[in-house]
C-alpha cells in the first residue's frame, strides 16, 4: 500500500505537458573526465579567450606553484573588520558582497597583495558594516551594479583608472554575447571589473540520491528527469527536494537562453519584453506544480536556499557554479555536479546559458596615488598565478587569457573543476544568437523586482503562470513598476 502511494503521490504532479525521458550518459573513467576537463579548458581558451596555441604551449612549459587548495581559517588582517573604523590615511577600504565563505578567500588574496606593498595596503569590509570608511572599490552584485552603472558621478571607469596609472588592463578585449554588458560601455570598453562571472548550474546530494533509490553517478538531465528523482526522494519523507537560488534569472532568464527562446524584441533602438512566451508558460507551470506538491521549496532568500542543500536538507538546488568551492569546504558533503536541465520536448534545445555576477567598482573620489593602489591591485588580480586562485578558491570563471592558459596545465584545479566544466560547457554548448544573448533588459534591477513580485504571487498560486508573465511584461513596457 506505501509503495502504491508513493506512485500516486508522483503521478498528482501537475507538468505543463509531456515529455519522452531520455537514455542515461554513460559515466567515464576518472581519468576521461579530468582530460575531458582540461580539453574544455583548451576550448575555452581559443573560443572564449582567443588563446593562440603558442600561448598555451609557453603556459604548459611553466607550471605554477601555489598554496594548498585547503582553506585557512581567516583572520581580522585577511577579511577586514565586520564594524567600522576610521580609515588610515595609507589605506583603501574595498567593501564586498560576497557571502562569508567567499569573503575569506578574497581576503587570502588581498593579505598577500598588501605583502608586496611598502606604504598603502587594502582593508577588506563587509558591504553592510556599520560605520565603515567610505570604500575606495566596492564589490556589487547584479542589481547594486546596474544602479552604480547608472550614477557616472559615484566610479571611475577602469579602463581610465588603468590608463591614467599607466597599468595594462589584460582582460577580454570584447566580451562573449552570452555575458552580461553591465561592466562594459557603448564602446565595449571596461567601466568595471566583472569579477564573479558565473552561471547557473544544478547540483545535488548524492547520498540523498542513493537513499532514494536514484542514480547519483549522473545527474537528471532533463525536468521531467529531475521531477522523477524528486518524487523519489519527496517519498522518503524529505522536506525540500529542490530549491533554487535567483528564481528569476535560473527560471525566465536563463531557461529561456537555453531553450532559445528570446526575453525581448527590438522596438526600434530600445528592447522590449518578450519573455511571456510559450516555453516560459510551460516551464513556469511546471515549477508551480513542484510547489504545489512540495518538490520545489521556495527559499527565504539565496544564503538560505544554499545553507539549507549545505546542511543536507535539499536534494538538489539550481545555484550558480561558484558554490561549488563552498561546498568541497563542507564536510561530509557529497556531491554532484549537472547542468541546468532543459525539457527534452523543445527542438533544438539545450542552446547556450547566459553569464553574469559581482563587478568590482572604483570610486570617482580617489587622488592619484589611491589610484595608482587601485590599479596595481587589478593588475594583481589578472595575473595567471592568482587568476588559478581565484577559479579555485572562489569558483568564478577566468577573465583573460592568461589566466584560461595558466588554468589549462594547472595541477590545482584537476580535483575541483567539475562546476567549472559544466559551466563553461553550457555557455559553449552552441554559438550564441540574438534569442540566446544576454539582454540590457535584464540588466535593470526593475526586470528582476518586477518579476520577482509576480513570481511570488505565483507561488503562492494567486494567479496562473500566463497571467504572471503577461503581468510583468505589460509593467515594464508601460514604466509601472
Amino acid at each position: 500500500m506505501q509503495q502504491k502511494n508513493a506512485v500516486e503521490h508522483r503521478k498528482s504532479v501537475q507538468i505543463g505537458t509531456v515529455c519522452t525521458v531520455g537514455g542515461h550518459l554513460s559515466v567515464k573513467p576518472m581519468r576521461h573526465a579530468l582530460a575531458k576537463a582540461l580539453q574544455v579548458i583548451g576550448v575555452v581558451s581559443v573560443i572564449w579567450f582567443g588563446v593562440a596555441p603558442s600561448l598555451v604551449d609557453a603556459a604548459a612549459k611553466k607550471p605554477l606553484a601555489a598554496k594548498s587548495s585547503k582553506p585557512a581559517k581567516a583572520d581580522a588582517a585577511e577579511t577586514g573588520d565586520k564594524a567600522g573604523t576610521a580609515q588610515d590615511e595609507n589605506e583603501l577600504v574595498l567593501t564586498t558582497a560576497f557571502s562569508a565563505d567567499h569573503a575569506a578567500q578574497l581576503g587570502h588574496i588581498v593579505a598577500r597583495f598588501n605583502a608586496s606593498q611598502k606604504e598603502m595596503h587594502i582593508r577588506v569590509v563587509d558591504q553592510y558594516a556599520e560605520g565603515s570608511a567610505q570604500p575606495a572599490m566596492q564589490i556589487l552584485d547584479e542589481d547594486d551594479s546596474a544602479d552604480m552603472a547608472a550614477s557616472k558621478n559615484r566610479f571611475k571607469p577602469l579602463w581610465q583608472v588603468m590608463q591614467s596609472a599607466a597599468e595594462p588592463l589584460d582582460v577580454v578585449s570584447k566580451m562573449p554575447p552570452m555575458v552580461s554588458r553591465l561592466s562594459l560601455d557603448d564602446k565595449g570598453r571596461m567601466l568595471g571589473l566583472p569579477v564573479g562571472l558565473s552561471t547557473p548550474v544544478m547540483f545535488y546530494n548524492k547520498a540523498i540520491f542513493r537513499k532514494a533509490g536514484v542514480d547519483a553517478r549522473v545527474a537528471p538531465r532533463s525536468w521531467w528527469e529531475l521531477q522523477e528523482a524528486l518524487g523519489r526522494v519527496r517519498d522518503i519523507g524529505s522536506s525540500c527536494p529542490y530549491t533554487s537560488t535567483r528564481a528569476v534569472n535560473v527560471h525566465v532568464e536563463n531557461t529561456s537562453a537555453w531553450h532559445g527562446a528570446p526575453v525581448v524584441r527590438s522596438a526600434g533602438r530600445s528592447e522590449v519584453p518578450a519573455f511571456n512566451g510559450l516555453l516560459q508558460i510551460k516551464h513556469l507551470a511546471m515549477m508551480t506544480s513542484w510547489v504545489k506538491s512540495r518538490y520545489y521549496v521556495i527559499p527565504t532568500n539565496d544564503r538560505d536556499a544554499e545553507q539549507r542543500f549545505l546542511n543536507g536538507e535539499c536534494a538538489v538546488i539550481t545555484t550558480t557554479q561558484a558554490f561549488a568551492t563552498t561546498a568541497m569546504r563542507k564536510q561530509g558533503l557529497d556531491f554532484g555536479v549537472g547542468k541546468l536541465p532543459y525539457h527534452d520536448d523543445v527542438a533544438g534545445a539545450p542552446h547556450n546559458t547566459l553569464a553574469d555576477g559581482p563587478v568590482l567598482w572604483v570610486s570617482s573620489r580617489l587622488n592619484k596615488k589611491q589610484e595608482k593602489l587601485v590599479a596595481s591591485f587589478v593588475r594583481f588580480l589578472l595575473t595567471p598565478e592568482i587568476q588559478v586562485e581565484w577559479q579555485r578558491d572562489m569558483g568564478y570563471l577566468p577573465l583573460n587569457r592568461a589566466g584560461a592558459a595558466a588554468t589549462l596545465n594547472s595541477q590545482l584545479l584537476q580535483e575541483d573543476l567539475q562546476a567549472q566544466r559544466v559551466a563553461i560547457e553550457q555557455l559553449l554548448n552552441k554559438p550564441a544568437v540574438p534569442a540566446t544573448s544576454s539582454s540590457r533588459l535584464f540588466d535593470q534591477p526593475a526586470t528582476h523586482q518586477v518579476l520577482d513580485k509576480e513570481l511570488k504571487d505565483l507561488w503562492q498560486d494567486k494567479i496562473p503562470a500566463k497571467q504572471a508573465l503577461d503581468n510583468a511584461a505589460s509593467r515594464l513596457s508601460n514604466g509601472r513598476r
